[in-house]
């Protein structure tokens, strides 16, 4: 299939989100949600490491119990959610994360918390995360229209960027005053309250009757074969497969390379992910003006060869001694804010050269491609770290990312400036 080079499809000069209201409690909605998620993220696996004493192993498997899910559902439900109103699955999807985490401290205050518990809760969260995103996925764009889309995208990716960056370091701060699991009622508490602004959104969602019985096979393999054919996004696909499958590699031991290898404690666990958040929050500030200036697919090129050079830093941290905490920081900066402008860039063309019809289908088979090699990562880094150690995973991680760009450097998308006008099937 031939590359079209044409005009860019990005925002419309004048075009804003201002006075959209629903726009305004979706992104309330998201970010309380957010928020909360990211104490729980950091909580959980601090459990895991501080109080129960887990291995890299158990680590690898907690990680990959929260995303498994991507792997074995994402498919039926992306066919089926196609075929339903969106929001009404993202509030039951709230509240099963919400009671799901709720788990945590009852187990605590009754005495039987064990990693099976953790366990439980994260397969649960996992479980529930596939339907909400999966919705979320073929919910932004028709509540905010092709020519907002990257600007909507923006806001909410700088709203988590945020949200990144203060729920580290304060859920760091609450480890020191309360009970660990005590700190999980916050994020039961956000999703409730998410789900309770997403009832606010006023939109009327349509659902088009298919024109012929739906099949699931066939509904899946649709989504499959858009991404396989379409040659920018199978090659941004391929990039997004690798980078995923380190990044799963390298959460199952960073808790364990930074408490107990570096002896840097839990409050150095949260600057460090705070300090990646604030790279992302400037990627997302950023990703419209930067996209202007170079041209939207020289950003997602030159945002894929950041990758290796942040995984890099990362393992250099354990060979420098008094710039192990510098390195830390400065790596999961960089990261971040490639991470973003990759994910922004991306995600807009993806939406935009796919059929209104078929938005939950695509990124259903996106996530079950990225997404589902996550636990697999996890668990294999989780294995590899009883062998080679925390800080051995990481070089590992280090070596393999230099393949993250090559799919898209072998891909017409090099040879582009801008995403074509005419892959955008919403334009008016």
């Amino acid at each position: 299939m031939s590359v079209p080079r044409a005009q860019s499809a990005d925002n419309e000069p004048g075009v804003s989100l201002k006075g959209h209201r629903d726009f305004r409690h979706l992104w309330a909605a998201d970010a309380v949600s957010q928020t909360g998620t990211q104490f729980a993220d950091f909580v959980i696996p601090v459990l895991a490491v501080v109080s129960l004493g887990a291995t890299p192993f158990q680590v690898g498997l907690l990680d990959a119990s929260h995303t498994i899910a991507f792997l074995l559902i994402s498919l039926p439900a992306g066919a089926y959610l196609d075929r339903m109103r969106k929001r009404p699955v993202m509030q039951v999807a709230n509240l099963m994360r919400a009671l799901a985490l709720l788990l945590i401290p009852i187990a605590h205050f009754a005495g039987f918390l064990s990693f099976g518990v953790l366990f439980a809760s994260a397969a649960v969260v996992g479980l529930a995360s596939v339907l909400f995103d999966t919705s979320y996925a073929g919910y932004l764009l028709p509540l905010v229209g092709s020519e907002r889309l990257t600007a909507a995208s923006s806001r909410l990716q700088a709203t988590n960027s945020v949200a990144q960056i203060g729920g580290p370091a304060i859920a760091a701060q609450l480890v020191r005053i309360v009970a660990t699991p005590v700190i999980l009622l916050f994020t039961a508490l956000s999703f409730m309250a998410s789900t309770l602004l997403l009832s606010r959104i006023t939109m009327v969602e349509t659902v088009e009757p298919p024109k012929s019985k739906p099949k699931l096979w066939p509904d899946i393999v649709a989504g499959l074969r858009l991404i396989r054919n379409q040659p920018v996004i199978r090659s941004i696909t391929a990039s997004t497969f690798v980078l995923n499958a380190v990044m799963g590699a390298e959460s199952a031991v960073l808790a364990i390379y930074v408490l107990r290898d570096l002896s840097l404690g839990t409050t150095a666990l949260g600057v460090f992910l705070s300090a990646g958040a604030v790279g992302g929050l400037l990627g997302a500030a950023f990703a419209n003006r930067i996209s202007e200036k170079v041209g939207s697919a020289r950003v997602v090129t030159a945002s894929a060869v950041l990758f290796a050079p942040a995984f890099l830093l990362l393992a250099l941290s354990g060979n420098l001694g008094g710039l192990a905490t510098l390195l830390v920081g400065a790596a999961l900066f960089l990261r971040s804010f490639a991470v973003v402008l990759f994910n922004i860039c991306s995600g807009a063309l993806r939406q935009r050269t796919t059929p209104k019809d078929m938005l939950s289908r695509v990124a259903a088979s996106n996530r079950f491609i990225t997404w589902g090699i996550i636990p697999v990562g996890s668990l294999v880094g989780g294995a590899l770290g009883e062998v080679l150690g925390a800080h051995g995973v990481l070089w590992a991680a280090a070596v393999v990312s230099v393949l993250i760009p090559l799919p898209i450097l072998l891909s017409p998308l090099r040879k582009l400036r801008v995403f074509p006008k005419e892959w955008d099937v919403h334009a008016s």
